[in-house]
């Protein structure tokens, strides 16, 4: 994956745009990750502080979501995932 790929900012613009328009109201993270380097992210979010703290802090690396999504495509809700699946090893 190309570092053009995630870190374009005009893209991911309009991603956040579109996700505020239709996300009002709700807190979302939209992620972007290089599944053979964990520290090629990018991450579309409406709580940048956190965030910026989640990426200098690596995060990423041991995130139970994270590590439970390089094995599967697709975007998912938190309604869809039971806490069982996602905190087992």
């Amino acid at each position: 994956m190309s570092g053009e790929f995630f870190k374009n900012e005009e893209i991911n613009s309009k991603i956040k745009e579109h996700l505020n328009l239709n996300f009002e109201g709700e807190k979302f993270a939209y992620f972007i990750i290089n599944k053979a380097n964990l520290n090629e992210i990018s991450i579309i979010n409406n709580n940048q502080e956190w965030f910026d703290l989640y990426i200098k802090q690596k995060h990423q690396v041991a995130d139970p979501v994270v590590t439970k999504s390089l094995s599967r495509l697709g975007d998912f809700t938190w309604d869809q995932w039971d806490e069982s699946i996602i905190f087992t090893a």
